[in-house]
Order: structure tokens, then C-alpha cells, then sequence
């Protein structure tokens, strides 16, 4: 497969001259691959359509803008005497049949329900004041049909239920339930009941230090749900068993780590995202690995694949400036073939499982596309060139066609995969 860069969204800056509130803080495919909703810094959603292109008689997918919308405004906590930021840190799609569109948009201690729909706008075009006045000329105001629009529509608001920061959101297949997360508890919502949710996971009492790294429902079985800890573990719930953390179905976790144990080795195996493949394995992003793992052998996971050894070379530099903590996302192809993420440098990572490669993608406005293969154990120390804060954070796959999307900083960059066959 070949990954060629088709599109790029986002304006021209430098690093340094792109204003804090225009970065991009979240991203979300429709699970029927037709939306994209990406959140900024500033609290607004923009959106997305797929669309289809020929180009030299080859089909190019890419995404056209159709909207964009305020969802978060800054506030501020009374209680606490602090600002509430208007970060867009979560966005998700809630299917519900029909031809409108149902979002999740969340900041720092609310989520806001949000329908998108189309209507028919007009646009009322008005006369100046003395022909109201003249009656021999007299004329009426006219409606100008500027024809069928995306119009976003507020439905909801659940809020006031987390007392630390909101990190996720994920929704349940069924188009009823969705899961919160913050650093210490879990909240399962219905829709229909803003005022009330059900904790699962609360990590406040029993070990303070234990903190929820990622939190998702299984995209295939609305029972089960998964969430990864600081402590290197996913654990699986089976809510027809239990609805308490106390009790998961299954603990994923490497018992016997290959490496030497350092300082680090906390900070390096704790899981930043996760995700669900649809072989029925899961994939698992750390700070300097991905892991595929089957939940049958839960004590080991089946492939691991060094990202970026280069990294190790500036590992303290990281650790002091608290970059240690940094979550790249994980995203698996339609296959289970390909894996996606992130890292520093304006750069992300595409592993082919059944090759064994790691290739290293880079991001800029130009029309090429810029990649090299790392090879397995490739170590060069990094030189003060590399960017830590050029970070590609966001990255998925679409859900039902060959493309992926991949966010860093204020841009958005589409990727169309191919055979080599299909390219020739």
C-alpha cells in the first residue's frame, strides 16, 4: 500500500506565528465515513464532507468544508475562581438514524449535545426606509433562497459531573449511551438525561496515583468497554457482568517487558490511547511503542513496534520539560493491516503489520509527499533541529474508505492509500 498526501487545510505560518487558539485540539470521523468534525483551541467545531474526485482517471477521496460552528465560550468557575477554557478536548458522532446528524462537543466540564441538520436558508434582503414611507412605491422586504445548508442546533448539555478536567468522549453503538472521562473517574450518560450519569471507574479513593489514560466503548458490542491506565494496563468491562471497574472481564498488560528498567520505564509504558481493531485484537500506543494485543492472551501482546528510537536520545530533555506526558492517538485501517500515529517533528508513523515496516510520513503545505522507512532498531541522536513542539496528535483512519486524516498544529492533511497495482 502507498499513502500519497492529497490535501492540505490550514493556513501557511510558521510555527511560531500561529496564534495558540487556532490549533487543532480534536478530530472525528462519522462512523459512516462521510463527516469530519475537527474542534480548535477557540471552541469552534468545523466540518467536513467526504468527497469523491477523479484525477488522471484515478478516484481521490478528500474532504470539503460545509460548516463551522461556536460550540465552547470561556467561562468562569465561581466556585474555584478559575477560567473555564472553551478547548474543544473531545469530539464524537452519535448515530441515530435519520438524515440529521447528532455531535458531542466537550471542554473542560461540560459536553453539549448538537444536531446538524439541513434546511432550506433564505435571506431576507431589506429596503431602505423611505420606500416604507412612500406610498406610491411601496414595496415589500424580499426572500432570497440561498438553498440547502448544514445548520448545527443545540439540544443538550451535561455538565457540572466531573470534577477534574474532561479528556474523552466516547459514544455507544446503540445511539442512546456515551462515556465521559477525566485523569480519575468514568461517567456512562444517556442523552435523554442530561442531569444524572453513572460512574464506573473512580480512582479517587482506592490509588490516587492510577489515572484513566483513554476510555472507549466496543464499536462492534455495546456491553463491552475498555479503558487504559498510567500503570501500562487495558482493562475490559463487560457491563452485562458487572458496571465496576472492581471487577474487569479482562486485564491486558505486558507481565515481562523486554528492555532494561529505568527511571523512565513507568512514564515510557504508560498507555496514551488504544484502540479497536476489527480482527478482534487491539492496538496500543505508548510513548515510544505500539502494541497489538488478542484479549485471549491478555499477559502478552502479539507484535511490538519501536515508533522512533531516535527519541531515546533526547528522553531527559522530554522527562524535564514534562513532555514525557504528551498522548499521540492510534488508529488501525479497515483491514487491521495498517496502524497510524503521531509524533514530534510535524511527522506520524504508518506500520504495515504484514510487511513489518515502519514509515515516516512529513507534513508540510508543499504538494509532495515526504516519507522514508526506519528501519527496525535505527538509532541517530537527535540535533536541536527537531521540533517538540510541531506535534501530530490527531490522527485517524476513515472508517469506510482507503484515506486517513492527520492534524498538527492549526492544518489538516488528507492521505489517499493505493496499491501498487492501482498506481501503476
Amino acid at each position: 500500500m502507498e499513502w500519497t498526501k492529497t490535501q492540505n487545510l490550514g493556513e501557511t505560518y510558521s510555527p511560531e506565528a500561529i496564534k495558540p487558539q487556532d490549533l487543532i485540539s480534536s478530530m472525528r470521523f462519522d462512523p459512516s465515513g462521510q463527516f469530519l468534525a475537527v474542534g480548535d483551541n477557540n471552541g469552534r467545531v468545523i466540518l467536513f464532507e467526504h468527497n469523491e474526485q477523479i484525477q488522471k482517471k484515478k478516484t481521490r477521496f478528500a474532504m470539503k468544508y460545509i460548516e463551522e460552528f461556536q460550540s465552547h465560550e470561556k467561562e468562569f468557575d465561581q466556585l474555584k475562581s478559575t477560567d473555564i477554557e472553551e478547548k474543544i478536548n473531545a469530539i464524537e458522532w452519535i448515530e441515530k438514524g435519520g438524515q440529521a446528524k447528532f455531535l458531542l462537543t466537550s471542554n473542560d466540564k461540560s459536553v453539549k449535545l448538537w444536531k446538524i441538520f439541513r434546511k432550506n436558508v433564505r435571506l431576507t434582503v431589506s429596503k431602505p426606509l423611505e420606500d416604507f414611507i412612500n406610498f406610491e412605491r411601496f414595496e415589500l422586504p424580499e426572500l432570497n433562497e440561498l438553498g440547502e445548508k448544514w445548520c448545527p442546533s443545540l439540544k443538550r448539555t451535561f455538565a457540572n459531573l466531573h470534577k477534574q478536567s474532561i479528556t474523552l468522549i466516547s459514544a455507544n453503538i446503540d445511539g442512546e449511551k456515551f462515556l465521559t472521562a477525566d485523569d480519575l473517574k468514568i461517567n456512562i450518560w444517556n442523552i435523554e438525561q442530561p442531569s444524572t450519569c453513572f460512574s464506573v471507574v473512580d480512582f479517587e479513593d482506592p490509588d490516587p496515583s492510577v489515572v484513566v489514560t483513554a476510555a472507549k466503548f466496543d464499536p462492534q458490542k455495546d456491553y463491552m468497554l475498555a479503558y487504559s491506565t498510567s500503570v501500562a494496563q487495558i482493562n475490559l468491562l463487560d457491563l452485562r457482568k458487572s458496571s465496576r471497574a472492581a471487577t474487569p472481564a479482562i486485564v491486558i498488560e505486558d507481565k515481562d517487558p523486554p528492555g532494561k528498567v529505568t527511571v523512565f520505564t513507568p512514564y515510557l509504558m504508560s498507555i496514551g490511547d488504544f484502540s479497536f481493531n476489527n480482527d478482534g485484537t487491539f492496538t496500543s500506543r505508548e510513548y515510544l511503542t505500539t502494541k497489538v494485543w488478542d484479549p485471549r492472551m491478555p499477559d502478552k501482546p502479539l507484535e511490538t513496534y519501536n515508533i522512533f528510537e531516535s527519541m531515546k536520545s533526547r528522553i531527559k530533555d522530554v522527562y524535564e520539560n514534562d513532555m514525557i506526558f504528551d498522548k499521540f492517538e492510534v488508529s488501525t485501517s479497515i483491514d487491521s493491516r495498517h496502524i497510524l500515529t503521531g509524533m514530534y517533528n510535524s511527522a506520524f508513523h504508518m506500520i504495515d503489520r504484514e510487511r513489518k515496516t515502519n514509515i515516516q510520513f512529513g507534513l508540510d503545505h508543499s504538494k509532495k509527499t515526504t516519507s522514508h522507512l526506519i528501519p527496525p532498531d535505527h538509532f541517530e541522536p537527535l540535533d536541536d533541529s527537531y521540533n517538540f513542539d510541531s506535534k501530530t496528535q490527531m490522527v485517524s483512519f476513515n472508517p469506510k474508505h482507503n484515506y486517513l486524516a492527520v492534524a498538527c498544529l492549526n492544518s489538516l492533511f488528507v492521505f489517499n492509500g493505493s496499491t501498487q497495482e492501482s498506481s501503476k
